[in-house]
């Protein structure tokens, strides 16, 4: 049986310690949210997932040293040159291929 309170959802295995503890916790999550949405919005990689390969076309990203997220094609002889393409997230668990439709994998870190 789930039961929430507040923000967080509670099975049987929950106590109210546990509760208390995320609840104190909760405000220095807070920053790191906030962090990682803007870094998102500048197109840095956030590291909340695996970077993707799409099996059907080899579209590929990887990351710049300065962090930003890029996309090339695997078997091209310039692939270190962003193609600006990115992958589209479908749902919680897929991502479509802007090149080709393929649905990829989406494995959370």
């Amino acid at each position: 049986m789930k039961r929430q309170r507040g923000n967080y959802v509670r099975d049987d295995k929950s106590t109210d310690d546990d509760f208390k503890l995320i609840e104190s916790l909760a405000p220095l999550f807070e920053p790191i949210v906030a962090l990682k949405a803007k870094m998102a919005s500048l197109g840095l990689f956030t590291h909340d997932r695996e970077l993707l390969v799409c099996p059907a076309c080899k579209l590929t990203e990887d990351v710049t040293f300065e962090g930003y997220l890029i996309t090339y094609h695997a078997d091209d002889a310039k692939s270190s040159i962003d193609c600006g393409l990115r992958f589209e997230e479908v749902d919680e668990v897929r991502l479509r291929c802007p090149v080709c439709g393929t649905y990829v994998a989406n494995k959370p870190t």
